[in-house]
């Protein structure tokens, strides 16, 4: 999405990529780089084990550069904290009545920015990826181990999904009828209905 802003769009009118998927799109970024880099500050290298100190702290080191890039956004973790939960600011005011919300923090706010923090984020992964490739790969083995207790609920078809959306959009449609408000509900069709697309647990019971 970033390359497509970069090369068809912001050289263009660089006030088209404020659209609600941009918007999704840079603020799972700002909580998934959150995350990552709590843990790459607070864990990794503070609480590992004795036998990894010495790569870890070489590691850090190669990846320096990247992790200080990210840190000149100074805001990320408290912007995270706002979108998170109540997207309202310190003041409890909703932010996207404020004008000046996008110099209010500093975090990345055009695809330039983000896509320059996309990269430092891959770089640093990279090379933790290239120094820990045997313990990556034990561990994934240990994850993939693991057997989750799900719900044991019938895994949904598209066809079947689709049905319960229907039949949602139909009851929210009759209550709004008997209020005397006729709305045309923008359905969104499930694709590859022939393919289970749900696995267990994932689809509440109504």
């Amino acid at each position: 999405m970033l390359y497509t802003k970069l090369m068809h769009v912001a050289l263009v009118d660089d006030k088209i990529y404020d659209d609600d998927n941009y918007h999704m799109l840079s603020q799972s970024c700002i909580i998934n780089t959150c995350s990552f880099m709590e843990e790459y500050h607070k864990q990794f290298g503070v609480k590992t084990e004795t036998e990894f100190k010495e790569k870890v702290n070489m590691i850090k080191r190669m990846a320096s550069p990247y992790a200080k890039t990210i840190s000149k956004w100074s805001d990320l973790n408290g912007y995270r904290n706002v979108i998170a939960h109540t997207l309202r600011d310190k003041e409890d005011q909703f932010i996207f009545l404020d004008p000046d919300i996008e110099n209010k923090y500093n975090t990345p706010n055009n695809p330039y920015e983000w896509l320059l923090l996309r990269n430092c984020m891959i770089e640093l992964k990279n090379i933790l990826n290239i120094e820990f490739s045997q313990e990556l790969e034990g561990a994934r083995k240990e994850i993939e181990a693991v057997k989750y207790n799900f719900k044991k609920e019938p895994i949904w078809t598209a066809r079947e999904l689709e049905k319960r959306f229907l039949s949602i959009v139909d009851e929210s449609t009759a209550i709004a009828r008997k209020m005397g408000k006729y709305y045309d509900p923008n359905i969104t069709k499930f694709y590859n209905l022939n393919k289970p697309v749900v696995k267990y647990g994932m689809i509440e019971s109504y």
